[in-house]
């Protein structure tokens, strides 16, 4: 289903929740701390789209890629577009090969992304070739939006249950 604008409503509906509802996107994850990543999370523990674990937050220092992999992800899932203040998509790119991290940048901002972004996105993420991931943009506002959008449109949870 979609809005007046195109866009998916689930995209609608996470953003709304998360932004102007108050509600707590972690209510149900479990708030980590990762040297070099700002307002990391780590879900895991019952199989999800993203299957039995998947982390998500802010942009990663590339110092924090050796951690992500010693941790046992596969893939690290960048939402930023190479514009944004502060992305350097090739040096991300480099760092987290270097660690022997698969590196996916798939820009995703809901008011500048085509329609099907972010169903593509979550798709992505929920191929098991891709798992355990780690998705981030900048600040894990997106991130969350993308989890919460899979946790519905996938998993089949309402808006409060895949918070």
């Amino acid at each position: 289903m979609r809005n007046d604008s195109g866009k998916p409503m689930a995209t609608g509906l996470a953003l709304f929740l998360v932004l102007f509802m108050g509600v707590d996107a972690r209510a149900d994850i479990n708030a980590s701390t990762l040297d070099g990543v700002a307002h990391y999370s780590l879900w895991s523990g019952s199989a999800t789209f993203a299957g039995e674990a998947a982390g998500f937050g802010g942009q990663p220092e590339p110092t924090a890629m050796a951690e992500l992999a010693d941790r046992g992800y596969a893939t690290v899932v960048s939402l930023r577009f190479a514009d944004e203040d502060g992305a350097d998509i090739e040096a991300e790119r480099a760092a987290a090969e270097r660690a022997g991290l698969k590196f996916l940048n798939l820009p995703f901002h809901p008011e500048k992304s085509p329609a099907g972004t972010i169903e593509k996105i979550v798709s992505i993420i929920g191929d098991s070739r891709n798992q355990p991931v780690f998705v981030h943009c900048k600040t894990a506002t997106r991130a969350s939006m993308v989890w919460m959008t899979g946790r519905v449109t996938i998993d089949g949870l309402d808006a409060q249950a895949a918070i």
